[in-house]
């Protein structure tokens, strides 16, 4: 029977046992989440590309969303904590700013942040 616990472990694992295929492409992957029930289980995993592809991706998402092109990398202050830029998603409407520890942000509060 799968639980959550079970399926949270079975996913640190995957991801971790994929690094060395993630090194070889150049590329980040990442457990997804799961969809689940007792006798059924399915997984995503996310898998992002890195160096220059990246860069170029992030650039154009950024002149979309109304922010600057380099803004991959800048560090801000949100209430108690600091966050570093590692990505955009235009896919995520509502929160595109990705930043380090999986967390999300709107436009308007990043740029609120770095004062833009």
């Amino acid at each position: 029977m799968f639980t959550k616990p079970l399926i949270r472990q079975i996913g640190s694992e995957i991801e971790a046992a994929v690094q060395e295929i993630a090194k070889k492409h150049n590329i980040g992957i990442a457990y997804g989440g799961a969809k689940l029930s007792d006798i059924n289980c399915t997984l995503r995993l996310k898998m992002r590309a890195k160096g220059e592809a990246a860069d170029k991706a992030n650039g154009s998402y950024a002149e979309l969303l109304g922010l600057p092109k380099d803004i991959v990398g800048k560090t801000f202050k949100y209430r108690t904590s600091t966050y570093t830029i590692k990505g955009l998603d235009i896919q995520k409407i509502k929160y595109p700013v990705i930043v380090k520890n999986h967390y999300k942000f709107t436009v308007d509060s990043v740029k609120r942040a770095l004062n833009l």
